[in-house]
C-alpha cells in the first residue's frame, strides 16, 4: 500500500510540474533559455535609440529654465569670455548663460555631469573650466562654449593618488594651464601645495612645494595676464614664475593690514586684488588690497567695514575681473556687487528673487574660520 502511495505522490507531482512547465525534459515556448538573449533587452554594446547622451538635449524633457522666474538661483561664481557673455554657476544646479536677450539657458546640468557643486568657473581660450572642491570628490573639468565636455582636467582620483583631502582653489593661465592647491588631512604635511596641469589634464607638475615662499595651507591662488602665479595662504601672499619659482614675497600677516587672504584675482594689467579678513573686536571685517604688477602695495580698493556697510558677506564666494576691468564681488548669499574706482560698492546684478537664496550658516563659517586660524597659529 506504502508503494502504491509513494508512486501516486510521484506522479503527482510531476504531472503539477509538467503543467507548471519546469518538470524535467519539458519545454515552455514562453520560457526564455538562460543562456539566451532576452529580446527586450538591448545588447550592452548596442546604444539605446531612446538614451539620451550626456550633454544632450532631451528632446522630450522640459525646455532648460530661461529668464523670469528662472533666473540661477544662489550664484557661486562668474566667468565671462571674449565677448563678454556672462556664464554663472548655481551652486548645486549648473552653469547657466546669459543670452542677448538677457535670457538665461542652462549648459551644465550638476546631475547629468555628477558634479557634487561648483565652486568656481573661469572662462580661458575658449574653454569653460569648472571647479569643484568638495571634500569626497575634489575636481576641475573643461567645456567648450556649448556646454560639452572636452577634458577632465582633475578627477578625484587624482585627489586620492596624491594624498589630498580636497582641493582648496584654482586658477587658469592665460595659455589654459591649470594650476590647483590641494589641501591635506595633516597640515604639517610636507606634500606639494600646487600642482600645475595641462588644458587636457597632461603633464602634472609639482610648482609650489612645502614651505616655499613661507607658504603652508593655501587659502587662495590667482594668476596674472603673464602667467605668474599668486598663492595666499593665512599668513602670506607669495609671487612665483609660471614654473613655481619665487619671485618674491608681496605681504607677511600685519602688512598693510593685511590679516586673512581668502580669495584674489589679477586684471589685465597685472594688478592683483586680495579679499582680506580682518577680526577685529566687533567681529570679522573685510577689505580688498591691492598690489601692482610689481608687487608692491597701492591701496585698499576696498576699504575695511564697507562690505558691511553695503550689507554684503564677510565671506566672499567669488572675487573676478568683469569684461569691462570691473572688479566684482559674489558673496555668499549670492549678491553681485562691482567695486568702483573710489572704493564703493554699486550693484552689478540683481537676482531679486533669490535674497538670501543661500543658506549661510553662521555658527559653521565661525567654527571653520576659527580652526583656519588655529591652523595658522600651529604653521608660525
Amino acid at each position: 500500500m506504502d508503494t502504491i502511495r509513494t508512486s501516486l505522490a510521484g506522479a503527482c507531482v510531476a504531472l503539477i510540474l509538467a503543467i507548471a512547465g519546469c518538470g524535467p525534459g519539458v519545454f515552455d515556448p514562453n520560457t526564455l533559455d538562460p543562456n539566451a538573449a532576452d529580446p527586450n533587452t538591448l545588447d550592452p554594446n548596442t546604444t539605446d535609440p531612446n538614451a539620451v547622451e550626456p550633454n544632450q538635449t532631451d528632446p522630450n524633457a522640459a525646455p532648460p529654465p530661461q529668464g523670469g522666474d528662472q533666473l540661477p538661483v544662489a550664484p557661486e561664481s562668474l566667468a565671462f569670455d571674449n565677448q563678454g557673455n556672462l556664464y554663472v554657476a548655481s551652486e548645486f544646479v549648473g552653469v547657466y548663460r546669459r543670452q542677448a536677450d538677457g535670457e538665461y539657458v542652462q549648459l551644465i546640468s550638476n546631475d547629468d555631469n555628477a558634479l557634487d557643486s561648483l565652486d568656481k568657473i573661469r572662462f580661458v581660450n575658449n574653454s569653460l573650466y569648472v571647479f569643484t572642491m568638495t571634500q569626497t570628490n575634489p575636481a576641475v573639468y573643461r567645456y567648450d562654449p556649448s556646454g560639452q565636455l572636452a577634458a577632465a582636467v582633475f578627477d578625484p582620483n587624482d585627489a586620492r593618488r596624491l594624498g589630498a583631502t580636497l582641493a582648496e582653489d584654482v586658477a587658469v593661465a592665460p595659455d589654459g594651464r591649470v594650476y590647483l592647491a590641494m589641501y591635506y588631512e595633516d597640515i604639517f604635511s610636507e606634500e606639494p601645495r600646487v600642482y600645475r596641469y595641462g588644458p587636457d589634464g597632461e603633464a602634472e607638475s609639482a610648482v609650489v612645494l612645502y614651505d616655499e615662499g613661507d607658504i603652508g595651507t593655501v587659502t587662495a591662488l590667482a594668476v596674472d595676464p603673464n602667467g605668474n602665479l599668486y598663492v595666499a595662504d593665512p599668513s602670506n601672499i607669495a609671487k612665483f614664475d609660471p614654473d613655481g619659482n619665487l619671485i618674491a614675497v608681496l605681504a607677511e600677516t600685519g602688512d598693510h593690514g593685511l590679516d586673512y587672504p581668502r580669495e584674489m584675482t589679477a586684471d589685465s594689467a597685472g594688478n592683483l586684488y586680495v579679499w582680506n579678513n580682518v577680526t577685529t573686536d566687533d567681529g570679522t571685517r573685510s577689505s580688498i588690497l591691492q598690489f601692482n604688477p610689481d608687487g608692491e602695495f597701492v591701496a585698499e580698493a576696498l576699504p575695511l567695514g564697507a562690505a558691511d556697510q553695503a550689507g554684503l558677506s564677510n565671506y566672499p564666494s567669488d572675487l573676478l575681473i568683469g569684461p569691462n576691468g570691473q572688479l566684482l564681488i559674489v558673496d555668499l548669499r549670492g549678491d553681485v556687487f562691482e567695486v568702483t574706482s573710489n572704493g564703493q560698492l554699486e550693484t552689478y546684478l540683481d537676482y531679486p528673487q533669490n535674497d538670501n537664496a543661500k543658506t549661510v550658516d553662521r555658527e559653521s563659517i565661525e567654527a571653520d574660520r576659527e580652526r583656519e586660524l588655529k591652523t595658522r597659529d600651529a604653521q608660525q
